[in-house]
């Protein structure tokens, strides 16, 4: 099994905006329109990114396989839904690098 030296992935936290849901049966329209959507936060490697969406990944890890890397917990966040993207690490950092 290879062991990480570096990633190719920068790591990222994600502000964006998910929808909600009203889960209280019948309810005056009035107190509808007080609904607000949910702001969230994730974290991840940036796995990719286009103009519909980003995907990001927080668990990466060499394969048994071969020298690739898989992903695990994978989260697709659509652009429309993004408020801000912030690095936390650029990609090439070496996560063992402090801990050796």
């Amino acid at each position: 099994m290879s062991q990480i030296t570096k990633l190719q992935w920068p790591l990222v936290q994600v502000n964006w905006i998910d929808s909600c849901g009203h889960l209280r049966g019948w309810t005056p329209i009035e107190q509808l329109k007080e609904l607000i959507a949910g702001e969230c936060v994730s974290v991840g490697y940036l796995i990719c990114q286009d103009k519909e969406r980003i995907v990001i990944a927080p668990h990466i890890g060499p394969s048994k396989e071969d020298e690739e890397f898989e992903g695990d917990g994978v989260f697709v966040i659509p652009q429309v839904a993004i408020k801000k993207i912030i690095i936390l690490a650029p990609s090439n950092f070496s996560p063992l690098e402090d801990s050796q």
